[in-house]
Parts: C-alpha cells; structure tokens; sequence
C-alpha cells in the first residue's frame, strides 16, 4: 500500500515507501545468507571502553540465547572490529565501500538476519563506537 505525505509548504507531497530489501533485488543473497535456514541473529556489545560492564550483560544474553531453538545467535563486540570515525568518501547507502575496514564489517553485518544491541547509556543515549558502527554500513 502507498500512503502520502503532507507538505506543510504547499509542494506536492511525496510518497512513502518500503525500503526493499537487498535479497529482493539479487535472490541469491537468500542462499547466502541461508535462508529456509534459522534466522541468525548477532549480539553485538556497542562500549569498547576499559572496565565496561557490557560484556556481563552480553554473556547473560548469549545465555539466555542458548536456550532457544528458532534462532542461532553469535556475539559481535566492537572491540575486535576498530572502525575510525566514518571516513568512507561515499554514503552508505551506495554499498560502494572503498576502505578495507568498512568492507570486512559490512560482511560481518551481512551475515545476519537480525541484531540485538547490548550498550551502554552514555547522555542519554546509545554509545558513540556502536552508533559509528550502525552508520558505517546499509543493510
């Protein structure tokens, strides 16, 4: 279904969309990424800071995790994958990822199907490294 936008400037509204999927467009990231399979889903610990408490509550839901049948889960942590501020030449959403960092972890973020984010609460938000991390790629 498409639905419409207002435009409080009186220009024609624009309309709304689903993104599509990146398997939509090339079905072979299906048997890639094992479809018909179990869903895989990452664990990712976003505070690379000494002394973080995180990795505990990542443990606990890796537990947690071994206890279900309909999912396989795996633990990503920030620290093993050290990503500089964004500093591809063009935007993610391109996929046109030029450094080697980028494209190691746009690969590590490709082989899931889902994610659950364990972070720290830094000013009332999430951390700075997770938040660079999820900007580095388009999924």
């Amino acid at each position: 279904m498409t639905a419409t936008t207002s435009n409080p400037s009186g220009a024609p509204a624009l309309q709304d969309y689903a993104p599509v999927p990146p398997s939509a467009l090339d079905p072979a990231l299906n048997e890639v990424r094992g479809r018909g399979d179990m869903p895989r889903i990452a664990v990712i610990l976003g505070s690379t800071r000494p002394g973080r408490l995180g990795e505990q509550v990542a443990r606990w839901v890796m537990d947690q995790a071994r206890h279900r049948t309909d999912a396989e889960f795996e633990l990503v942590d920030l620290v093993d994958y050290p990503l500089p501020h964004l500093d591809e030449p063009l935007p993610p959403n391109m996929g046109a990822y030029q450094n080697t960092h980028t494209q190691e972890w746009a690969a590590v973020i490709g082989r899931f199907d889902g994610f659950v984010f364990v972070t720290p609460e830094y000013n009332h938000s999430t951390s700075g490294v997770l938040k660079n991390a999820i900007d580095y790629v388009y999924a």
